[in-house]
Order: structure tokens, then sequence, then C-alpha cells
């Protein structure tokens, strides 16, 4: 396979699961909105256990392309990043469903540092960001 191929399935793949997320996204953005009713705030904390299923979906779809000659240790860490990134938006959804809500936002913060390791790989060789 080469580069230009892998972006292409990869992008199709990062492309679908964007699209998903713009429904979801508006929905677990009200977990960190101070004007977010119960309800509301509710219904994130599901968004959010929906976007974390997406995500390990996304990742696992990901997981079966085949990498071209060169690319192989940079899809192993990045397949790797996101997996991490699923571990700890799930401790977060235990956390929100414990009523733990500043153990959940500093959980959340963390995934900060990662987020921008996965953003430059993708973007130095012009991939989409998946969520």
């Amino acid at each position: 396979m080469t580069v230009a191929a892998f972006k292409l399935a990869r992008d199709a793949i990062c492309t679908e699961a964007q699209s998903t997320n713009a429904r979801l996204a508006p929905r677990y953005r009200k977990i960190i909105d101070p004007a977010a009713t119960a309800a509301e705030f509710t219904d994130g904390i599901a968004a959010l256990g929906d976007f974390v299923t997406l995500s390990s979906q996304t990742t696992d779809q990901l997981a079966q392309l085949a990498v071209p000659p060169g690319l192989e240790q940079g899809q192993a860490v990045n397949l790797a990043q996101y997996r991490d990134i699923v571990a700890i938006l799930q401790h977060e959804l235990e956390l929100l469903n414990a009523g733990e809500f500043a153990d959940a936002k500093a959980v959340d913060l963390s995934t900060d540092a990662i987020s921008r390791q996965i953003s430059a790989w993708e973007a130095e060789y012009g991939f989409l960001n998946c969520p």
C-alpha cells in the first residue's frame, strides 16, 4: 500500500467518525456547561459514552488498515495513543457517573497532551484527525 492509498482509506474512516462526532459533540460538551440543565448534563454523559464507543470502534477500524512501509511505527504509536485516550475517557465516565466531577475534569485534561501528539503525527502526513 502506498502512503496516498493509506491516507485515502484512513481519511474515509475518519470522515465517517467526524460526521458521527459532529452530532455527539454538542451533547457531551454540556458536561462542562455551567448553564446546562440536569437533563442536559445526564444526556451529555450518555453522549460521552457514545463518543468513547465511537473512538474505540474507529481505532479498531484504523488498526485493520494495511500500513505502507515507513509508517508502521507511527501508526502503532498513533493507535496506542487513541487507545490511551479511550481508556482515560472510560475512567472519566466512571467518575462522572459516581458524581466525582472535579476528578473527572482533571482526568479529561490529561488527554490534552496525547491529543496534541496525535494531531502532530496526523498533520505531518496530512491525515484527517479521527475523533
